[in-house]
């Protein structure tokens, strides 16, 4: 046997248990013959009606007694479908109460049930008519009464039934006060037990087809149990009513039946006063149409809606639809007459046009009413005044057009989600912004769209509903893939069914432009940085360069004047005198003080030269192995920069492996390279090219940093190990030497940068500097404010057989000139000094005798300097420090042009 759990709840004379606890009622009788030989066993669970209802949701109980139907209650459980009886909601009182009708409860405290369906339907009623009642709710029927017989309350509200019990044990009175039919119903929870349903709707289906069922004696039994009383023995009847009862009988029933008749008449009097008045609160009209004699009468509320008087104006059936306006009119009449011919209820709503233009919106509900051979007798029905209820309703389709027309054409994104981010709701902006459809959206999540964790994004949210609203910045995923940044609004609603509303801005491109005007900010300070070190690094070179000058030519007048076995040593300080020169030009070309020429060379021996140097540089846990094709070339560059370029990329590699040690692999070839092996870099042609790779073995360099290695002021060295500018430059140099450079690396793995340098053809144009000095005898004017350097230029140019006047600033030596300008043949002068510079002086020379070489001896070029040079006219321009070969070849270029 298979045991139902059935909840029992106080509700007489259906379910209830007795003083000495036994279960009874209607519902009970009606069970236990439906299982009776079936394999269910009834057990009874005692319990109150809100009780019943939680613990059926929660599976606790099987099977629920008496259970209306409702929306709500719908969702979780299932009804039989034959119901068991029928009850109105009804208002009981105090014998001594004198509420009259439902408007006089107002104000009042009103009990009912916890859960109840008259209870509910009470408190809808009361609402829709706009009457305030404070709601007592009970956990039972017997709480509701007794609290009525107490006083709590004023009215308690129970189904109709109940007035067969509680009437006379709580002296309580029914009222005229009743409303909402309903039914009840055997209830099980929502997809359990439908084969026990099942089973009560056909018996219940049977029993009810025959009016001597089970059902029916049943129903008779429990219902008429409170008003029956004892019999009397029909002997001592019969004795009475013979003896006695014939004396009272004609009075008794004459005063008894006029006292029940005033009673129902006031009864009747009074519910039809209440049923009127609340029809006028509802602005509800009764009409009623005869069919067969085309009659037709309107209560007081319609000729008042209609804004007309019983005296002035005569219902009839024309009357029915000549208010009706002319656009609603043939809709209306045709919903009437398929109502008067297949017998379904009529129901329209359309608007009146009534006197002096008025229009009103009107409800009309009406039925058929058949006579005793079921054809049409008449037609009854009601009209309400819905016109405040249809200017509601239009101004909330404005409003929500307002709204749809505000938020889908909105420049910035708007979505509504619920409490579990579920979107509900976006516009076109928010689908731009996303990438997708908004049918696409509306199957997604909030947490589908955050790139961020789903417990940041839960987090985020749980902020929200505690501040009730935020604003901040987050990051969302496109449909494609990618990410964007967004500023969003962003507001709770609370309630049952709570929702997140929120207004999008795409910030991508202003954040964009903000980190560019970071990095533009952060690289203007990191210019000005170098420029400062620039400026001061340039005067540093000069400086530099005047001792420079001084240890070169005193090396090389010194050679000139020993013997030939002691001139090694001399050598040996003019070759570093030469190394510190090409050392000063890269500080130089790192101040951007001296301009680039390019020359014809081969790069093998400067590389070789390059890698003598770098050895003594580095630790001996490095290791430099090199394979130097010394015919690789030429190419079109400049020597010091070719040395830079070397430089800084196998200091990067030493800074890879300087942990660890290692081996820098350094070799030279030529290679001819076609389109395919160029790819897509511009300015960069097929051809020849001389290709220097440096491989190193260290900690590799990664994907992601890779893209932004030749970025100026990139570094991920610490600090003090690096600025950020040496693959910058490197990247600068082979760019501006019509190459490119290329990166392999993978962490853990070393890296190899490769440079591509196209060749040229022509000849080479370094052996001019290794010719012999040229000898000479003309009269020369030498200036520079620094002594020293003055003179050595002196004695090595009186070396070579030119006489040689000595100057230490240019005012004196423009004095000089000015008094004899025909004594030189040619002035060689320093640019910057004390006083006046070498350009003014030249300047000035040059107006009193304008074909006077100059050669303007600097410590760096500028672009400035030599266009000055150029637009005086002078001889040539020499960079310090000069060497004995340069100079003598300059002076004599210069008097062989005057010449």
């Amino acid at each position: 046997m298979e045991t139902v759990r059935v909840g029992i709840f106080p509700f007489s004379p259906f379910n209830f248990v007795d003083d000495s606890g036994v279960v009874q009622g209607l519902n009970i009788d009606l069970l236990q013959e439906i299982v009776k030989g079936e394999k269910w066993e009834i057990e009874f669970v005692h319990l109150s009606w809100g009780e019943g209802l939680e613990r059926l949701e929660k599976e606790d109980i099987d099977l629920m007694l008496s259970v209306a139907r409702s929306e709500e209650r719908a969702k979780v459980m299932d009804y039989s479908s034959e119901s068991v009886a029928e009850f109105w909601g009804q208002v009981f009182l105090r014998a001594d109460g004198k509420e009259k009708n439902i408007k006089d409860l107002a104000g009042k405290r009103i009990a009912v049930v916890r859960r109840d369906i008259s209870g509910f339907n009470f408190i809808k009623i009361a609402a829709e008519l706009d009457i305030h009642c404070e709601i007592v709710e009970f956990a039972t029927q017997d709480e509701v009464f007794n609290a009525v017989h107490q006083g709590i309350v004023v009215a308690g509200i129970a189904p109709q039934s109940f007035s067969l019990r509680y009437v006379k044990e709580y002296d309580l009175v029914g009222s005229s006060i009743q409303f909402s039919p309903f039914s009840v119903y055997f209830a099980t929870k929502k997809g359990r037990h439908r084969e026990l349903l099942a089973q009560i709707d056909a018996h219940l289906s049977v029993w009810k087809k025959d009016r001597d069922s089970f059902y029916y004696k049943s129903m008779g039994r429990w219902l008429n149990r409170y008003e029956s009383h004892p019999r009397i023995p029909s002997w001592l009847v019969y004795t009475v009513l013979l003896a006695a009862g014939l004396v009272f009988f004609f009075v008794g029933a004459a005063l008894l039946l006029k006292k029940t008749v005033r009673s129902r008449t006031r009864e009747l009097a009074e519910s039809e006063a209440s049923l009127l008045e609340a029809q006028d609160i509802a602005r509800i009209g009764k009409w009623e149409l005869d069919l067969v004699t085309n009659h037709l009468s309107w209560s007081d509320s319609v000729y008042a809606m209609y804004g007309l008087s019983r005296g002035a104006f005569t219902a009839s059936n024309v009357a029915l639809f000549q208010f009706v306006h002319p656009d609603d009119h043939s809709r209306v009449k045709r919903s009437y007459r398929q109502s008067v011919q297949d017998g379904e209820p009529f129901s329209a709503e359309y608007r009146l046009l009534l006197t002096g233009g008025l229009i009103k919106w009107v409800s009309g509900l009406g039925r058929v009413e058949y006579d005793g051979e079921g054809l049409p007798a008449r037609f009854v029905g009601t009209v309400q005044d819905i016109t405040a209820r249809k200017k509601t309703e239009n101004e909330l389709v404005k409003s929500r057009i307002k709204y749809h027309t505000l938020v889908h054409t909105a420049m910035d994104a708007f979505c509504v989600s619920d409490k579990q981010g579920a979107l509900l709701e976006v516009n076109e902006a928010y689908c731009r912004m996303c990438g997708y459809s908004a049918e696409e959206l509306l199957s997604m999540t909030a947490y589908d769209l955050i790139a961020r964790k789903p417990e940041q994004t839960a987090a985020r949210l749980s902020k929200v509903i505690a501040l009730g609203e935020d604003r901040f910045e987050s990051e969302h995923c496109h449909k494609d893939g990618g990410a964007f940044h967004v500023e969003i609004g962003i507001q709770y609603r609370p309630g049952e069914d709570a929702v997140f509303v929120a207004f999008l801005r795409d910030i991508t491109a202003a954040k964009q432009a903000k980190e560019e005007r970071e990095y533009l900010q952060e690289q203007l300070v990191q210019a000005q940085k170098m420029e400062a070190i620039g400026t001061l690094a340039g005067g540093i070179a000069h400086d530099f360069n005047n001792v420079l000058a001084a240890i070169l030519g005193y090396a090389e007048l010194a050679k000139l004047n020993a013997p030939l076995s002691s001139t090694h040593e001399l050598e040996q300080i003019i070759k570093a005198s030469n190394r510190a020169k090409v050392l000063v030009r890269q500080i130089l070309d790192f101040s951007r003080q001296a301009d680039i020429e390019k020359i014809s060379l081969m790069p093998g021996p400067r590389i070789k030269e390059a890698l003598k140097m770098l050895r003594s540089s580095l630790p001996s846990t490095i290791l430099i192995e090199q394979n130097i094709d010394m015919d690789s070339g030429p190419i079109l560059g400049d020597p010091t920069q070719l040395h830079q370029l070397l430089m800084n990329l196998c200091t990067n590699s030493f800074h890879a492996m300087e942990e660890r040690g290692g081996v820098i692999s350094v070799s030279l070839r030529k290679k001819t390279l076609s389109k395919a092996d160029i790819g897509n870099i511009a300015n960069v042609h097929p051809g020849p090219f001389v290709q220097l790779d440096i491989r190193d073995g260290g900690s590799g360099i990664s994907l992601a940093i890779q893209e932004k290695i030749f970025n100026p002021y990139f570094t991920t060295k610490d600090v003090g190990k690096g600025t950020g500018m040496g693959l910058s430059i490197v990247h600068g140099i082979v760019k501006n030497s019509g190459g490119f450079i290329t990166c392999e690396s993978k962490v853990g793995e070393g890296t190899l940068f490769s440079v591509n340098l196209p060749c040229v053809e022509g000849t080479l144009v370094e052996s001019k500097l290794t010719e012999a000095p040229s000898l000479g005898h003309e009269r020369i004017l030498f200036v520079d404010d620094e002594r020293m350097l003055a003179e050595i230029g002196k004695a090595m140019l009186e070396r070579f057989g030119y006489k040689v006047r000595l100057e230490t600033s240019g005012i004196e030596a423009l004095a000089t000139f000015k008094r004899e300008p025909d004594a030189f043949d040619l002035v060689i002068t320093d640019q910057t000094m004390l006083g006046m510079t070498g350009l003014e002086m030249s300047q000035r020379m040059r107006q009193i005798r304008p074909d006077l070489p100059i050669i303007l001896c600097t410590g760096y070029s500028s672009m400035l300097i030599e266009e000055k040079v150029k637009s005086l006219g002078l001889a040539g321009l020499a960079l310090k420090p000069l060497t004995k070969e340069v100079l003598t070849a300059l002076i004599r270029q210069g008097l062989d042009h005057k010449q």
